[in-house]
């Protein structure tokens, strides 16, 4: 039986460029063990995290492709989450989060004039609007592939 639910969210309407990978834990200790293998954040270190006590999280980075000329790859972070802690106030944050990395390291959004720009506050806005319903689109379908979460949400 598989313990995880995954997929794909796009920054961009059309799905063609920039992406988050999400996944979806059956417990906690699943998803922090992945968090521990995958970690990124400069601010946590692997192994000198401590104890770890988040519900879900967001986490952006930069890749390269090495065989490619250095050519940054269209996956910019990856969005953990729990079964059993999901919902419409987590995922909205931690798409919110997500917005707000690929603004400031993939666009050139300058994220101290959002509130003094209609424009760049609409086109954050517009992201993140985005990234929530494909994340419950998605969400759904992929939940049917798997065997727990299929019986979850019904």
């Amino acid at each position: 039986m598989r313990d995880v639910v995954h997929f794909r969210v796009y920054c961009d309407a059309a799905g063609k460029r920039r992406y988050y990978k999400v996944f979806i834990f059956r417990t906690e200790e699943q998803m922090y063990e992945h968090f521990k293998k995958t970690n990124t954040q400069s601010r946590w270190k692997r192994g000198g995290i401590g104890k770890l006590n988040f519900v879900a999280v967001c986490q952006g980075y930069r890749r390269y492709d090495v065989k490619r000329r250095g050519r940054l790859l269209p996956d910019i972070g990856q969005i953990l989450f729990t079964a059993d802690r999901l919902g419409a106030g987590v995922v909205s944050h931690e798409m919110t989060h997500a917005v707000i990395y690929w603004a400031d390291t993939h666009t050139k959004i300058d994220l101290a004039k959002i509130a003094s720009s209609t424009r760049t506050d609409e086109r954050i806005a517009l992201v993140q609007g985005n990234l929530v319903n494909q994340f419950w689109s998605k969400f759904y379908k992929a939940c049917e592939r798997v065997a727990w979460a299929k019986k979850a949400i019904k």
